[in-house]
């Protein structure tokens, strides 16, 4: 049976996340999803959303919990009988399951275009190692033309901006993410432009980026997938002091935590690639 998301982060879940597609056929086994970067997931925090589920108009017989969180001696002494039971303010008894993100081992059940988004790095770094050899004379040219002409468009000083910039204010500057968007848009005419489309290789400095290639692919990508992560959720907007910014103050304050985890994440993505790609640092 496939799962759904149950309404949207602002709205009236009751302690539910993901339930069945299928409506018409009752299933009372409901999904949560706890995301925790540092902060511990206890007891009194699961409790807390059990409570909640006496307002869920559905029957839960399974009640699974799904977290990042690393494991906690409160819960883990609630289970010391192999079974955590909780019963609802209608009387209806459920059993509390508890899935952490370490006791998860194998990802086939997720579809691959799903988890190429999920692991983008991982993914890039695998289709690289398993990509056919490109000729090496070729290779170390467009490795040349790739460190010398990238700084020219993506200086260090991003680089710098990426490793120290707070994302979970819930904004990124537009005149940085608009140097990512413009630079974005280049490389896609670039790569289209070496694929065949030469039209666009006329244009400004796009012949050269397409003589970046293929040294330049994972950076590319990189740079690609930091810029889609921001465009995704974001919109235009002024802080008070009248700077422009990319911003989710579109969305509600409790779902910022998830969507700017995944900007953290693409931004120490771009950050290492830029480290180890252009400026030719060896990570520790």
């Amino acid at each position: 049976m496939p799962y759904v998301p149950y309404g949207y982060s602002g709205q009236g879940q009751f302690g539910v996340d993901l339930v069945p597609d299928n409506p018409k056929i009752a299933i009372p086994v409901v999904g949560q999803c706890k995301l925790r970067e540092s902060a511990s997931f206890t007891l009194k925090d699961l409790k807390a959303e059990l409570t909640k589920t006496d307002g869920f108009p559905g029957s839960i017989k399974l009640y699974v919990l799904y977290t990042t969180a690393t494991r906690h001696v409160s819960i883990q002494d609630a289970l010391q009988s192999g079974q955590y039971l909780h019963t609802r303010s209608n009387g209806e008894t459920c059993e509390v399951l508890i899935v952490y993100w370490d006791d998860i081992t194998d990802l086939e059940c997720v579809p691959p275009q799903l988890r190429a988004q999920m692991f983008p790095g991982a993914f890039q770094l695998f289709s690289a190692a398993t990509a056919p050899a490109a000729d090496s004379a070729a290779f170390i040219a467009s490795l040349h033309t790739f460190k010398a002409f990238v700084p020219t468009v993506f200086p260090v000083q991003m680089f710098h901006w990426l490793e120290s910039w707070n994302f979970a204010l819930g904004y990124v500057p537009s005149s940085m993410f608009n140097r990512i968007t413009n630079l974005c848009i280049e490389i896609d005419r670039a790569e289209h432009g070496k694929n065949g489309v030469h039209d666009f290789l006329y244009i400004g400095d796009r012949s050269v980026l397409a003589k970046c290639l293929p040294a330049a692919e994972r950076f590319f990508s990189a740079v690609t997938e930091f810029r889609r992560v921001i465009n995704a959720h974001t919109i235009g907007s002024s802080l008070d002091d009248g700077t422009e910014v990319q911003t989710l103050g579109g969305l509600p304050k409790d779902a910022w935590a998830g969507i700017t985890a995944q900007w953290l994440e693409a931004a120490k993505w771009l950050a290492s690639v830029y480290r180890r790609d252009v400026l030719g640092e060896v990570s520790d």
